[in-house]
């Protein structure tokens, strides 16, 4: 057998054992990708995109409010997660209601791609001069998709649409800001050849904003989330000196910890801009590149009109 002859099969052989490899990766990254999809899109800077937090926010600002967030996890690995939130919100004095709407757009690998269009209302009940419940709903539809032409040979999926249900409550005395909120309450279908029910997802969050100075303010932050087994734990200490917000924190687990969290940014009565990086600290730490999140909210309307309805983490 002559070397050319030798070569050539070497070389199919090769590319018989790359085709099956790609048959297996995007096998395994359809399983992990719908999977992970399971969970919801998670941001770090959570205050900078409050209605996903909890429909209750909507109107929280007491003008109107838009807000955008980007963020990019785990860049060192091709075609990774992206993600893009775009929220309008604003209060109704005349009706003591706010409203507001969100539209997510969500990929994963650059082959599992979502988009989620949420609507919310939340109803202001004035129990004292410091002290306010608002009781929230919101109501959305989903639509996913898969690129079949990513994987050898190409596959067809179908694309999928469902409808979402959450809702959600907020108490406010001076300060201290609390809530907690119910999201997929209706637990929708999203499956593409079988049922896979979107799992109801928890939300309790907790926050105090301490003014020491007309300069300096302080606010401590803490959220916990659950969906189906997933848990996390997020803990952060946010500053304000002027115009200068910075903060740091860490997401975790209960049995293992995820990863800390560090932001910095701009902000004034009218808009704040922040970015946030997430340093992995798991067994991923080495491979993944951590997480970059951009947010910007920016208020109008304002004129003659409290700059926080309802007292939130301003640093944010």
């Amino acid at each position: 057998m002559n070397f050319p002859t030798i070569f050539f099969k070497i070389t199919s052989i090769k590319k018989d054992v790359m085709k099956i490899f790609q048959k297996i990766f995007f096998t395994v990254f359809l399983f992990i990708g719908i999977t992970a999809n399971a969970q919801d899109p998670q941001f770090s800077q959570f205050y900078a995109n409050p209605l996903l937090l909890n429909p209750a926010f909507a109107g929280s600002a007491g003008c109107s409010r838009m807000a955008i967030n980007l963020r990019s996890q785990w860049p060192n690995i091709p075609e990774n997660y992206k993600t893009v939130s775009i929220s309008y919100d604003s209060n109704l004095d005349s009706i003591n209601s706010g409203f507001g709407f969100n539209y997510i757009y969500d990929v994963a690998g650059n082959t599992l791609f979502t988009h989620m269009f949420n609507a919310f209302y939340a109803y202001n009940i004035r129990c004292s001069e410091n002290f306010i419940i608002k009781p929230a709903l919101n109501f959305g539809m989903g639509f996913k998709s898969i690129d079949g032409s990513k994987f050898t040979p190409p596959v067809s999926f179908s694309s999928v649409n469902y409808f979402n249900v959450g809702a959600g409550v907020l108490l406010a005395y001076k300060n201290y800001t609390g809530g907690f909120a119910i999201d997929h309450l209706n637990e929708p279908d999203e499956g593409f050849e079988s049922k896979s029910r979107l799992p109801m997802k928890f939300t309790a969050h907790a926050s105090c904003l301490f003014n020491k100075n007309n300069k300096l303010k302080i606010t401590p932050i803490i959220i916990f989330q659950k969906q189906l087994h997933f848990e996390e734990l997020i803990s952060m200490l946010l500053f304000n000196v002027t115009n200068i917000k910075f903060g740091a924190g860490c997401r975790t687990g209960f049995e293992t910890p995820d990863c800390l969290i560090a932001m910095i940014g701009f902000r004034n009565n009218i808009i704040s801009i922040g970015y946030s990086y997430d340093y992995t600290i798991s067994k991923l730490s080495s491979a993944n590149g951590g997480s970059h999140e951009i947010s910007c909210i920016y208020k109008f309307n304002c004129k003659n009109k409290p700059v926080s309805f309802i007292v939130i983490p301003e640093n944010y």
